[in-house]
């Protein structure tokens, strides 16, 4: 076969077409950009929108493991490359929103079998799961007043003396460091009472009512705003649609009212006579029906 024919021939095979959203970088923002701007997800209030995109983010890449202490290294051959420290994959199970693990989650790796000597057949690598070390631990709200238990890591519960407190660790640290449903609903639980202090904080005690609040005020928020933060997705849908639905009933009004208060308008202005509204086979209706219009008239 001739170089021509070659070229020919790999000529005549079809060529992928790629979509124009498969691999575009600026489709993909577009589409997800969309997805909020459409359906039932567009309803949602534009706070709860930037915090959810937050969130989805998830913990800060490096907390399983360390990153390079150079940008370039020489390989065998002498050649340049540049450090590339690769992400470890990990999972956050349904147990790690109900606790406090400081970002940290199950490792899913695999461990790599010991060679046989004589072994003509390759066995693979053997899938293995790394657990955090959990432990049952007891914090303190001061917004809250009481002590709560839970689970934790060691993290967790470092990150936390460094923060001085359960309070300001869950207020200045960023939604997606948290990650925990359990921990965004325990700071949404601080900020509706930091919104609504008058009765939740500190009802007894107005001098530290006072006293917390300045510590606090640079996180405190309208009520509105505090009483989305920290919901799943599914918990917000499920409450948008509650809150429209109400809406819906209290704007339903019976006809009955509107056309009685058009029929009392137009007896007022004596556009009606109240005789035609009754059967004239019933003539002794007629005089109580006057009376009972002259009184709703009066």
């Amino acid at each position: 076969m001739s170089v021509g024919q070659f070229r020919i021939k790999l000529a005549r095979i079809p060529q992928r077409i790629p979509l124009p959203w498969a691999e575009d970088p600026a489709s993909k923002r577009l589409l997800e950009r969309n997805e909020w701007l459409v359906g039932e997800k567009s309803r949602l209030p534009r706070h709860y929108v930037q915090f959810y995109k937050k969130w989805e983010v998830g913990p800060q890449a490096y907390i399983h493991d360390e990153p390079a202490n150079k940008l370039f290294e020489k390989d065998e051959f002498g050649n340049v490359h540049k450090v590339r420290t690769p992400r470890v994959p990990v999972l956050y199970p349904a147990e790690f929103h109900q606790g406090l693990w400081g970002g940290e989650g199950v490792i899913k790796g695999r461990l790599e079998s010991p060679p046989t000597k004589h072994g003509a057949m390759y066995k693979g690598a053997e899938e293995m799961y790394w657990f955090p070390k959990l432990h049952f631990g007891v914090v303190y709200s001061e917004i809250l007043q009481k002590h709560i238990e839970v689970v934790m890591t060691e993290r967790a519960e470092r990150l936390i003396d460094e923060a001085f407190g359960l309070d300001n660790y869950l207020l200045k640290t960023e939604v997606n460091e948290i990650y925990s449903h359990f921990g965004l609903k325990l700071k949404r639980e601080l900020l509706l009472t930091l919104a609504n202090a008058e009765e939740e904080l500190y009802p007894h005690d107005a001098g530290k009512r006072r006293e917390i609040l300045d510590k606090y005020k640079e996180f405190l928020v309208p009520f509105e705003v505090a009483d989305w933060h920290g919901l799943p997705l599914s918990e917000a849908l499920h409450k948008q649609l509650t809150i429209e639905r109400l809406e819906e009933e209290a704007s339903i009004k019976p006809r009955k009212e509107a056309y009685r208060k058009e029929l009392l308008e137009d007896l007022k202005s004596g556009d009606v006579d109240p005789t035609v509204l009754y059967d004239e086979e019933n003539p002794g209706l007629v005089s109580s029906a006057m009376t009972s219009v002259k009184k709703l008239i009066k």
